[in-house]
């Protein structure tokens, strides 16, 4: 499993989502004292809920998943006046924020290296010049001279370094015998 560095500054823009919407719905609450302000403020306590129980809910890794806090803030945005579009960034941020809380992980199989991003993603041995795990980093090296480094969440052990390594490299050598032409 690799190192996921996206969360922080998904969890940085989270705050700023849930913030902004408070501010800006109970600003128009403020402003508009009559029964429109009364779905807003309804879908601000709301939003307020969900968000103590999602702090209540803090994974693992310390990042707390605000999906359903921002989609309550996204439906109070499309409710506000002239509200529609950011709500509609919001439900789009709301998918991107679940994202970010997908352990990053890479698999390595006879046919090639998947990565789980979004979206999937999935490389050949044939494009691949050279793969290798040492001092916790993943090195992947392309035929077309891009490189791909990435931290591994976990300490893994020399032995299945080694492992992996040796794995790699047959995988990757099989793949160039395989195109050489026969004699």
């Amino acid at each position: 499993m690799l190192a996921n560095n996206i969360r922080k500054p998904a969890h940085f823009i989270s705050w700023l989502q849930i913030l902004l919407t408070l501010a800006s719905g109970f600003y128009f609450a403020a402003t508009h004292l009559s029964l429109v302000a009364v779905p807003v403020l309804v879908m601000l306590a709301m939003m307020i809920i969900v968000l103590l129980f999602s702090l209540r809910r803090t994974s693992e890794s310390g990042f707390p998943s605000f999906f359903w806090t921002i989609v309550v803030g996204a439906l109070c945005w499309i409710i506000l006046p002239g509200g529609f579009y950011i709500g509609i960034l919001f439900l789009l941020a709301a998918v991107l924020e679940k994202q970010s809380h997908i352990p990053v992980e890479i698999g390595i199989d006879a046919s090639g290296i998947t990565f789980n991003h979004f979206p999937t993603k999935s490389h050949a041995w044939q494009l691949i010049q050279r793969c290798l795990v040492k001092d916790g980093i993943l090195t992947i090296d392309y035929r077309n001279n891009r490189l791909y480094q990435r931290e591994i969440s976990s300490d893994i052990l020399p032995e299945d370094e080694k492992e992996l390594n040796a794995y790699c490299a047959a995988q990757i050598h099989a793949s160039i015998e395989a195109t050489l032409p026969s004699n």
